[in-house]
């Protein structure tokens, strides 16, 4: 069950986490595709579609030292959050992003929530 009232002051177009994006923060690029079926008859994809949103962010900032394993976090990597209600559905591992004249791609996503509401995602971006 969600915070009822508190919810609504931390999720959405008004809620806390935007008014501080829309303050501090910039803007993004996301492009990916939505997927769909493949017909191996006619060998071509249904369904498909390509999205392009641009959406609020905070600033990029690096990964501390203590959080780069050389694995799953590379040194470069940056992260980012996004408002939720600006995307239509969590931006997938594997979107590309684009920030300030450069191309990233999204290594991982992770929900940010407010009781049982998604508030924003935290992305982790690595530059192509």
């Amino acid at each position: 069950m969600g915070l009822g009232k508190l919810d609504s002051r931390f999720t959405g177009e008004n809620g806390v986490a935007n008014r501080l994006l829309v303050k501090y923060g910039g803007s993004l690029q996301l492009i990916y595709d939505t997927g769909g079926t493949y017909d191996r008859t006619t060998m071509t994809k249904a369904g498909e579609v390509s999205v392009d949103e641009t959406v609020d962010c905070s600033p990029p900032e690096p990964y501390k030292k203590s959080e780069i394993d050389g694995t799953s976090v590379l040194k470069g990597d940056l992260k980012t959050i996004v408002p939720s209600y600006q995307v239509t559905k969590e931006p997938p591992v594997g979107a590309t992003v684009n920030f300030d004249s450069q191309v990233w791609r999204i290594i991982d996503t992770e929900p940010i929530k407010s009781g049982n509401e998604v508030a924003a995602y935290t992305l982790q971006i690595r530059r192509i």
